[in-house]
């Protein structure tokens, strides 16, 4: 309304608060990509990687909607709070010129969804690294990748997933079969440069 910016900061701010989005954010599903788990680009990637960099290479992020951050400046560093929190980061797109809020995977608590269109795709890249041992023990290690999910239809096509993955990959603890449709990559700028819609489980 037209008197808003005349109101105490304050209370300014307790209605930006309100506007945020509401409760926690995750677990995550994230998308399997194929040919980001090959053997060639575990090869190519750096022993030391981090966390984050583990994320952007091997995952699409998931846009987090947060409207907030780009109103103004003081909703911007409310915005700001509550996605440090939370852990959202701003990524920019120079060939869209668009800045995106998404999540990056993180390993302790989001899930990798093999969709059944990939799924021997997902099986192959496996058994690709098991037969170069010890790289494909080393990479378990370093995904920490620990909850693995699959559709209603793997399971229909091929009864013996649960313990290929089981065998697989070897640090999995969660399984995870999903009845509900997987959401579509969103073209965000560029070559791999793709944005997930908000799936969580």
């Amino acid at each position: 309304f037209p008197h808003f910016s005349e109101l105490p900061a304050e209370l300014r701010d307790m209605i930006w608060e309100y506007a945020l989005p509401v409760g926690p954010i995750g677990p995550l599903l994230f998308l399997y990509k194929p040919d980001s788990w090959s053997s060639r680009r575990i090869r190519e990637s750096e022993a030391d990687m981090d966390d984050y960099d583990f994320a952007k290479m091997f995952f699409d992020p998931i846009e987090i909607s947060v409207p907030l951050f780009f109103v103004n400046r003081q909703a911007r560093n409310i915005a700001r709070r509550w996605m440090d929190e939370h852990g959202v980061r701003v990524r920019y797109y120079p060939d869209t010129q668009s800045l995106v809020t998404v999540c990056l995977f993180h390993k302790a608590v989001d899930t990798l969804y093999v969709p059944l269109n990939n799924w021997d795709d997902f099986l192959g890249e496996c058994y690709s690294l098991r037969e170069e041992v010890p790289r494909g023990d080393c990479f378990n290690i370093r995904s920490g990748v620990t909850r693995v999910a699959i559709p209603m239809d793997v399971l229909e096509k091929d009864e013996g997933a649960l313990i290929k993955i089981v065998r697989l990959w070897t640090l999995v603890t969660k399984i995870f079969i999903v009845a509900n449709e997987c959401p579509e990559a969103v073209f965000a700028g560029g070559a791999e440069r793709n944005v997930q819609p908000r799936w969580e489980l």
